[in-house]
This record gives structure tokens, sequence and C-alpha cells, in this order.
């Protein structure tokens, strides 16, 4: 059965506001995977079953576009490949591809490891300073947004720079969630509107990393993925992009590397903290595979409990919980039509914890991924399909690399027994940082 949950008005209206992970998800899997409800004067679906899923998603992908969150994002980022479709997104993607490419993921993995362990030796100092406590997520800022400058585009930015770079992200995507709250976008003109200041944002972002284009190909850590980018062989089926569309591109990887790795690691370093028995266990694990050394991309890929805990963490809060489409014709999806025009959100969120696909599924328990493969029809946190992130490789490690590094050197527990409540932004994050006793291991 589907119900139209009426007119997004009135307690609907203050639902979606105040749960906008929650409400897409509670209503889909009410309804059996699929709710019809209105946004404003638009028909809108939720989805939270995998086959519709792979249909809007993979098997009648060209049937649907990029939704509103994508026009605003291009605000600040421009046209890249999470603002466009087509013409415009397809030779793109193939160009930039080969860069992203496992073999060159893993050759970044030592600069990886040498800006954490510069990093972690910081967090010892502050926490020995503060009473063995830390403030999670100011921390973790700083490390990604050091990693991405460092090892994807050659820049070694000073305190000031990185300083402005994370309070520019943050700015673009508080901006950026109040906009989506809104049933209209004021132009860019307007002074002082929200459009303006995100437009006034990617300019800043412009200054900050317009010159990773004109640095050189190898620095401190080697070659750096840009530079990979930007010697794509154009005979072998790429397109060379105009600065313009190079510099939107990195802003894409630098805003989506910042803020889905801040999230993520956020959430699985407090669950582990959460979890002792599993500290324990992830400690014990690294101590055989890894040792006192920094990993090698072998050590990682046999760090299986590392794994599960990372891949159970992204399914209880994924980073990104809605992939928010249009259709651009009448569509058939199983039994449902959907009228041309209709905003398709399909709920990663309501995936992640459809019953009729998890046991107790909003319990965390790593354990389940000894039992499935990241090919499991419910688990998408990178998306599939020809959208699937670009950079879901790089993610994956340096934060495989990051919790191994972390674990070998401290025992994490809880400040306190609350744990952190969810605010859906553009991203799931923890509503305030989690904070942290970070005790060196004995040892060590």
């Amino acid at each position: 059965m589907v119900i139209n949950v009426g007119e997004f008005v009135g307690g609907k209206a203050k639902s979606f506001a105040n749960s906008p992970h929650g409400f897409p998800a509670s209503i889909a899997l009410s309804q059996g995977g699929l709710a019809r409800f209105r946004v404003f004067n638009r028909q809108a679906v939720a989805i939270a079953d995998p086959d519709l899923a792979r249909q809007v998603l993979i098997q009648k992908v060209s049937a649907f576009q990029r939704g509103r969150p994508a026009r605003v994002l291009k605000l600040t980022i421009g046209e890249g490949l999470i603002t466009t479709d087509g013409e415009l997104w397809e030779p793109a993607r193939q160009w930039m591809e080969p860069a992203f490419r496992r073999d060159n993921i893993i050759s970044a993995l030592p600069g990886i490891a040498a800006v954490i362990e510069q990093e972690l030796n910081n967090w010892e100092q502050i926490s020995a300073a503060n009473g063995q406590q830390i403030e999670l997520l100011p921390l973790l800022q700083t490390l990604i947004a050091k990693l991405s400058s460092q090892t994807l585009f050659n820049l070694k930015w000073d305190d000031e720079t990185l300083g402005s770079f994370v309070h520019n992200i943050d700015s673009s995507l508080n901006h950026m969630a109040r906009l989506l709250r809104r049933p209209w976008i004021t132009p860019s003109w307007v002074p002082g509107s929200l459009t303006s200041q995100l437009r006034k944002t990617g300019q800043e972002l412009d200054e900050i990393l317009g010159p990773s284009l004109e640095g050189p190909a190898t620095g401190v850590h080697g070659e750096h993925l840009l530079h990979l980018l930007a010697s794509a062989d154009s005979s072998e089926g790429g397109c060379p992009l105009s600065s313009r569309r190079r510099l939107n591109e990195i802003k894409t990887l630098a805003a989506a590397a910042f803020e889905t790795s801040t999230t993520t690691l956020s959430w699985t370093i407090d669950l582990i903290a959460r979890h002792p028995e599993i500290g324990e266990a992830l400690r014990d694990e690294i101590d055989k595979v890894v040792g006192k050394a920094a990993p090698d991309a072998r050590q990682l890929s046999r760090l299986s409990q590392c794994q599960q805990t990372l891949m159970e963490s992204m399914r209880l809060w994924p980073a990104v919980y809605n992939l928010v489409r249009e259709a651009n014709r009448k569509v058939e999806l199983g039994e449902h039509t959907l009228p041309m025009g209709t905003i398709t959100i399909v709920s990663i969120y309501g995936l992640h914890r459809n019953p009729a696909l998890w046991q107790q599924p909003d319990q965390f328990r790593p354990e389940r991924f000894a039992d499935h493969s990241v090919s499991h029809p419910g688990f998408i946190p990178f998306a599939i399909g020809p959208h699937t992130c670009i950079g879901k490789h790089y993610a994956i490690l340096q934060m495989q690399c990051l919790l191994a590094m972390l674990l070998q050197r401290f025992v994490l527990s809880p400040v306190d027994g609350h744990l952190p409540k969810p605010v859906a932004k553009v991203t799931l994050r923890p509503l305030t940082s989690p904070r942290l006793f970070l005790r060196p291991r004995h040892g060590n």
C-alpha cells in the first residue's frame, strides 16, 4: 500500500525540517518501501527499498536528474561531478576515474600515515594538558583538512589558511542547510542573502585551493592525486578540463573528503569509545597484524574487525543520508508510476535501518559484516551505480589508516554516558562534538 502523507505543511513540514534523515526513512519503511508526500507544491516519494533504489540509481538512472540539493551546492562549488548530469558529467567522470584507481590511491598511503602520525602527536599533547580529555570534532577537522590538502592537492597550509578552509566549509554547509528548508532560492544579487553568502564562500575557497593548479607534480609525500588527474592521457577516452572546471572539481573533492570523512570518523571513534569490548578486540587485532609501525596496504586489508566496525558505523550513521533526484519524464518503478518532475528521495538512512534487511537494525553490531560484504543490497554509504562516490577508495583508506594508528597508541572512553544526537544538515553529524578520554597505552 502507498499512502499520500498529505500537503507538506503544518505538522509534516515541521517533522521533515526537524528530521530530514528520519522523516523520509520512517514514512517509506512504514509503507513497504515507498511513500508519497508533497514538498510545498511538488509531488515527492521517499524510498527505502533496495530494488526500487537500484532502479532509480542504476537501471533507470537516465530517467532521473539531480535534485534541488545539487543546485544549492552549485552556488559554492560550481559545475562539478556532484552537481551535474549527462553531457557535463559523463566525460569528466571518465577522465577523472583513472586517478582514483586503487593502485594510485594506495601510493598515497605513506603520505597519509605521515600526516596522521604528526597529528596524533598533537592529540597526545592536547590530551595531556587537559586531564587526558579531547574534543574530537575540531581535532578531526584539522587532521582531515591536512590530509586532503597535502595528499590530494600538494598544499601545505599555515594555521590561518587551514582555519579559513574549515570555517568556509562549515559556513557553506550551514547556509546550504538553511536554504534547503526554504521553498525558494533568493537571487544572489540580493545583499546578505544565503545565495550571495554561498557564492562568496565559493570565491574564498577558490583563493585557498587555486594554488594547487600551479603546484609541482610531487610534494613532501610524493606524487599527489591532483597531478595524476592533470596528467591523464586524453587519447584514452578522457577530455581535458578547463582551469575553471578543474578548480570546481578540486573544491568538490576537498569539501566532500573533508566533511564526509570528518563526520564518519566522529561517529566511528565515539562508538568504539562507548563499546570497550570492541575497542579491546580492535587493539588486539592491530597489535597482531600491524604491530607498532605505520600500517601498509596489505596489513590494512587484513584488519577485518576494523573494516567491519567502520562499515557498521557507516550503516548506522551514513554521512550522506539521502540521495535526491527528480524524474525528468514519467517513469515506472515496480508497481508505482512517478509523474515527470516527481522529487525522488532514496533514503540511505532508511535502507540502512530497514528491519527486513538487517536484524536489530538500530544496534551497533560490527560482527554482522563478518557475513555480509560491502555489496549487501541495503548498504550504500557511497551510493551505487554510475554516480558512486569517485573518492570512495581514498576515503576508506584514510579512515582505516587513522583508526589503526589511533588504536595502536591510545585507549578511548567517553567523558559522559550520553550518546550524541544526530543533526541532519548537508551531512548527518553529531549535534555536539564527542568528548573523549584519550589515554596512552602502557608500553607505547
